[in-house]
């Protein structure tokens, strides 16, 4: 990596300072989740009905007869019907849209308030539907994954000759997973969306470099706590892991770390690492 200005006492942090939306993370995710869930209790009904009654030739080590696959494909194909509803994009995209300009919103106002000026708001009308595309691909991805692990379940099921009971808690845990899974997808991308809008909104104000500023908890990764205090170039971003990889404060996963401005009207990295120094912390939480 290359050599950096760090800010002695790194322990302190300027009340001012910027924080990421983890609110807005929280209720992201419980979005996602809630379209998870709705989706597992129309699909488990349909997986398991008539279960028992399946033609296949229950018993272990028995073969698979013949009308195995046909009745794994009619399940199947009936979840992806349910599932082509719950993700109806006329019904999500909206839902989507308000999340990204809350999003937005929140860092539009840490902006002001920290910055002291209103923010130029070009070039974040792009970022945000993109976002909303990206966002829709995403979540249907992670439950189409989710379909493919039904099938897989399905097939050891009928291999094993599974009671209904057992393959409803295989499913119930596959779909905790899934919604696991969910609650990182929102986090990530809130946390990056912030940080893309962070990097339009100040280089708009004519910011050039930032302090790298992280939460300073366990959950911080070692190569961002080097980067802790350090002097930034948004034209340069730094190393952010250790196979080379590059990003500025919010693009690496889940990276809760911000950007705190250096505004040369205000004395530059001078007067910015001394707020620092002298001024309270208040880091990057993920309970923000």
């Amino acid at each position: 990596m290359s050599a950096r200005r760090r800010i002695p006492s790194a322990r302190h942090r300027r009340t001012k300072g910027l924080k990421p939306p983890m609110g807005e993370a929280l209720r992201y995710a419980a979005f996602i989740r809630g379209l998870l869930v709705k989706f597992q209790d129309r699909a488990l009904p349909i997986i398991l009905h008539g279960w028992e009654k399946n033609t296949v030739a229950f018993g272990h080590g028995k073969p698979l007869r013949a009308d195995a696959s046909e009745f794994r494909g009619q399940k199947l194909g009936a979840l992806k019907l349910e599932l082509e509803e719950v993700l109806d994009p006329n019904t999500i995209t909206p839902e989507i849209e308000k999340f990204a300009a809350k999003i937005s919103d929140k860092g539009k106002t840490e902006f002001k308030r920290v910055i002291g000026i209103t923010s130029k708001e070009t070039g974040v009308a792009a970022k945000l539907r993109q976002f909303q595309i990206d966002n829709i691909s995403y979540i249907k991805s992670l439950a189409g994954k989710q379909i493919q692990d039904i099938d897989a379940i399905l097939v050891d099921a009928e291999a094993g000759a599974w009671r209904v009971e057992d393959l409803s808690e295989k499913l119930v845990h596959s779909f905790g997973v899934t919604q696991s899974k969910a609650d990182l997808l929102a986090r990530d991308q809130t946390l990056s969306l912030n940080g893309q809008l962070t990097q339009i909104r100040q280089t708009n104000a004519g910011i050039t470099q930032y302090v790298w500023t992280t939460s300073n908890d366990e959950r911080v990764r070692p190569t961002h706590q080097d980067l802790e205090g350090t002097v930034q170039s948004w034209a340069s971003p730094p190393e952010v892991s250790d196979d080379g990889r590059t990003g500025h404060p919010g693009e690496d996963f889940q990276c809760r770390c911000t950007a705190f401005p250096i505004l040369d009207e205000l004395g530059g990295a001078d007067s910015a690492l001394e707020n620092l120094r002298s001024n309270p912390a208040a880091r990057p939480s993920q309970d923000e």
